[in-house]
């Protein structure tokens, strides 16, 4: 029972953490992390680049959508039950945006995007901690 109770509430917050990390970071941010950094380093053709950048961009439109439908702000901490409430369709808008994706880049390129995206996330993570902390200039 503890273990199952642990769980959820484990669970729960990685799940505010993760939905929250892609929104608060402002959309300069990720256009610099999804079109500047991670496209360079894809060896992309130009069809791709159009086809990607144009993914990325439709990606972040959902987000900010769907953000705004459950009347999350942006730089606010929303509480558990709104997140939760969004935490559905975030996912879904991901599942798409990275099955898009698949139909586009190689699995070498696909595997890189994630990866990248991954280290943005935890980057971000980490600033906003510092930021909440006071040990950051950001």
């Amino acid at each position: 029972m503890k273990f199952n109770k642990l769980t959820k509430i484990i669970t729960a917050g990685l799940a505010l953490a993760l939905a929250t990390i892609g929104f608060s970071q402002d959309a300069d941010a990720q256009d610099g992390f999804e079109i500047q950094g991670v496209l360079s380093e894809l060896n992309l053709s130009e069809e791709q680049t159009t086809q990607v950048e144009s993914i990325l961009k439709e990606a972040r439109e959902s987000r900010r959508e769907i953000f705004e439908k459950h009347g999350i702000e942006k730089g606010e901490r929303p509480d558990r039950s709104t997140m939760k409430e969004a935490m559905g369709e975030l996912k879904a808008a991901r599942a798409q945006t990275d099955s898009r994706l698949a139909e586009v880049l190689d699995e070498d390129q696909l595997a890189k995007f994630k990866s990248a995206r991954k280290s943005a996330a935890k980057k971000g993570f980490r600033a906003r901690k510092e930021k909440r902390n006071g040990k950051s200039d950001f």
